[in-house]
């Protein structure tokens, strides 16, 4: 999942449309082993991850290396 939202981050970079995220069924299709593990365990963390890096946008530091800037595009990537 997260992988996939740094994909779409820089194809957003680079032509400035937004993308849709997956959706946890797409995972079960790529991912067989992911069959046996229950739906809303999946949208559930999804969501976390969404969590997580409106969290990191919001209370990390602009530092020179750029890294939170990252997490701050994506998060607008998703608004």
């Amino acid at each position: 999942m997260l992988d996939d939202r740094k994909k779409a981050y820089e194809e957003y970079k680079s032509t400035g449309i937004k993308t849709k995220y997956p959706t946890p069924a797409k995972y079960k299709e790529e991912y067989p082993y992911l069959k046996e593990v229950d739906s809303l365990a999946l949208a559930n963390t999804q969501l976390n991850l969404e969590k997580a890096l409106v969290h990191t946008s919001q209370e990390a530091p602009t530092s020179t290396s750029g890294s939170s800037s990252l997490f701050l595009e994506l998060n607008q990537l998703q608004a």
